[in-house]
């Protein structure tokens, strides 16, 4: 005896499930721009759409901390503890190693074609080292969309 996939329990069809087209190009998606305006200018909280929020995210997951943000633990970079140790090439590959690994899990939209982390040799006020990272990038749905993202660590 063949069972019916279409019939419950109860001998009710069974409905079926909704399909939801979450390829639409069209919409438009808004976010808060970072680093934030400043007050005196009355631009405090402005916003950012676009490739302009995409490097806003990407510039606010580098210079986040591990820890630092409430309910996700692992979100951000550590690539400030790395600045009082000695700058040599197993560093270096480290910290890119940690910066591909941050922005492959929370911004799976963005391929990164090149990485650079170039280390500033002179010594900042706080004392120490400084680095400047340059992520060169596109979008996974638009590859023609290429952009470059700049954050300095200090």
């Amino acid at each position: 005896m063949a069972i019916n996939q279409n019939i419950d329990f109860y001998g009710r069809e069974v409905p079926k499930p909704a399909s939801f087209d979450i390829k639409s190009k069209g919409e438009k998606y808004f976010g808060l721009n970072f680093p934030f305006g400043n007050l005196s200018e009355g631009l405090f909280l402005k916003k950012a759409s676009g490739v302009e929020l995409i490097k806003s995210n990407l510039r606010q997951l580098l210079l986040t901390r591990r820890g630092e943000r409430v309910m996700r633990p692992n979100f951000g970079t550590n690539l400030k503890d790395y600045l009082m140790e000695p700058l040599d090439q197993a560093l270096l590959n480290r910290i890119k190693r940690e910066i591909l690994e941050s922005v492959y899990k929370y911004a799976s939209n963005v391929d990164i074609l090149k990485l650079q982390v170039i280390p500033i040799e002179s010594a900042t006020l706080s004392g120490g080292h400084a680095l400047n990272i340059k992520l060169f990038c596109a979008l996974k749905e638009d590859d023609a969309l290429k952009f470059e993202v700049k954050v300095e660590v200090s």
